[in-house]
């Protein structure tokens, strides 16, 4: 076993743990408040009255860990040209393309750019849609009409790129799971391997 490396302080892993839990109450409930079809989901938390306070209270936290981590992670994550580059090789994906001939990546690669985007927008776009369910008088009955059935759709698209983000944390980069949910390290031949310019950032101080 190589070294470790520091990837996520708790700084960085306790808000992601938090903005993960708040996520599954807010799919579970979400749905369950959403359709009649699923109303079944509701009792999990007592009932539809509890599950609304739930979806609403989870709702807050995960907003509020979405604009934590935009500040926090405001100048990492930031689109460079040489990540712009590496989505243009598709992080070698969809290549023959070696991974040594692969351009090096900062402490995130271009991927993980655009999908903290994409999450960050969802999530920050179904806060501001939830407000106004919540306070339906604001706006005018036709406007919520739309407010609806777009706060399903964001929802039902926030699912789908989350599942994403799991399915590539946990199987598709075998050992990235530890770094988040774990102690926060990883082997420093995985942070070589797969974000060497960071890598080579932390080994230069």
């Amino acid at each position: 076993m190589s070294k470790l490396m520091e990837r996520f302080g708790p700084d960085e892993r306790f808000p992601h743990m938090a903005m993960a839990i708040c996520f599954i109450l807010l799919a579970v409930s979400g749905l369950g408040l959403f359709s009649k079809d699923w109303t079944f989901l509701t009792v999990v938390f007592g009932g539809s009255f509890i599950a609304k306070w739930l979806h609403f209270i989870a709702g807050c936290i995960f907003a509020a860990c979405n604009i934590y981590f935009l500040y926090r992670w405001r100048t990492c994550m930031r689109i460079k040209e040489h990540d712009i580059l590496w989505l243009k090789q598709g992080g070698g994906l969809f290549s023959k393309i070696d991974h040594d001939k692969l351009l090096s990546t900062g402490r995130f690669n271009g991927g993980q750019k655009v999908l903290f985007r994409v999450t960050m927008s969802l999530g920050l776009l179904l806060a501001a849609t939830g407000i106004f369910i919540w306070f339906p008088k604001i706006l005018t009955k036709a406007v919520m009409a739309w407010i609806y059935p777009l706060h399903a759709l964001l929802a039902l698209g926030l699912m789908v790129t989350i599942m994403g983000h799991i399915y590539m944390a946990i199987w598709f980069i075998p050992g990235s799971l530890r770094s988040m949910w774990g102690d926060g390290m990883v082997e420093e031949a995985w942070m070589k391997y797969h974000h060497r310019k960071y890598y080579e950032y932390k080994t230069s101080k």
